[in-house]
């Protein structure tokens, strides 16, 4: 099949005001339209290739934590370096093999309360995140305040351990408590705080075939 041209719609016809709404809002000349949609035409040497074209929509379509991570759990797990959690123990081990005195360093600060993360591989492969990246972006946007470590990008699950930093001279039972109530808040924050790439607005893409 010979592919004409590409363009992508901010968000699918269903989905857009139509009718006596859309004109009110044109009237009104509304701030905040409450489905706006934007059609981008791509030159003709990326609009004949379906593979450039998906290029253009996968660089320009946002990306937030939230929108590669399958499932969030909440784990307490005393020893980052040895975790009770069976499914993960083989990369945490292979992560902490090679002795890095920065990490070591780190170790002592740690709550024993952890966020786990697994993330969507398809979703990953198509917009060809790595996990490296993706911890880099959670690391960099928390900086010290959390310590960071993950599985390789060819692991049987794609897992992220998030573990909070700083000492607290407060009984085990009340700082569980309040360690597990901030990872809680964290978990909300982070997702849809730390983004991965695109434009913040464009939520939703479509590649569209027009001849």
């Amino acid at each position: 099949m010979t592919l004409n041209t590409f363009h992508y719609a901010g968000v699918s016809s269903k989905n857009v005001t139509l009718g006596v709404p859309r004109l009110k809002e044109i009237i009104n000349v509304a701030t905040n339209i409450k489905t706006p949609s934007l059609t981008v035409y791509l030159d003709p040497a990326i609009s004949q290739s379906s593979s450039l074209a998906k290029n253009v929509q996968q660089e320009l379509a946002y990306t937030s934590l939230r929108t590669v991570t399958a499932a969030v759990e909440i784990w307490y797990d005393p020893d980052p370096s040895s975790t009770i959690i069976e499914e993960d123990s083989v990369f945490v081990e292979s992560f902490f093999a090679i002795p890095d005195d920065d990490i070591e360093a780190k170790l002592h600060l740690q709550s024993p309360w952890l966020l786990r993360l697994e993330l969507d591989r398809a979703k990953m492969i198509d917009r060809k995140l790595t996990m490296h990246y993706v911890a880099s972006r959670i690391a960099e946007s928390f900086k010290t305040d959390l310590f960071v470590i993950w599985s390789e990008d060819n692991s049987e699950k794609l897992i992220i351990h998030c573990y909070v930093l700083g000492s607290v001279d407060i009984e085990d039972d009340v700082m569980g408590s309040i360690a597990e109530d901030i990872l809680k808040q964290l978990k909300g924050t982070m997702l849809n705080s730390v983004s991965l790439g695109g434009v913040k607005s464009f939520n939703h893409m479509f590649l569209i075939e027009q001849e």
